[in-house]
């Protein structure tokens, strides 16, 4: 869920975390290349950004905004439907950290990742709870 500062700014989500160990960063507000581009704990968004996978991700190379860069590890993807976010969250296997902003899935999602349930913006619907108490015991002495 996202989070205001004081003086209203918003402040961006930690890295996502998935099972296999992919990790992304998924951002949106005023300043993030998403829809709609406005701040808030009660706005969903049908398109994010993304940046900085730590692999590639095929998913994600269509929204490149940096199309003539090969290295799609350094990039941000812009405007990436809610729906591309919940599909690669699922064929990564699950979230297991960081945070998401609200996501409005308008798109249909891909039927072939159908272990987790839709999440509506929810975080822990997109995890697993054995995992997710797997994760905060090996990194409860990081925080």
């Amino acid at each position: 869920m996202p989070r205001l500062e004081e003086n209203n700014i918003q402040i961006e989500n930690r890295e996502i975390i998935c099972i296999d160990g992919f990790k992304m960063s998924v951002q949106a507000s005023r300043t993030h290349y998403c829809t709609p581009r406005v701040d808030g704990f009660d706005v969903f968004y049908s398109q994010v950004e993304v940046g900085f996978p730590n692999k590639v991700e095929t998913l994600l190379l269509p929204y490149a905004d940096g199309q003539d860069s090969e290295i799609y590890t350094c990039e941000v993807f812009a405007y990436v439907p809610a729906a591309i976010i919940y599909n690669i969250l699922q064929k990564h296997g699950g979230m297991i950290g960081g945070g998401l902003p609200n996501l409005y899935l308008e798109d249909e999602v891909d039927e072939s990742y159908d272990d987790l349930t839709y999440g509506y913006g929810i975080v822990e619907d997109l995890m697993k709870e054995d995992e997710i108490a797997v994760y905060e015991d090996e990194h409860k002495d990081r925080s």
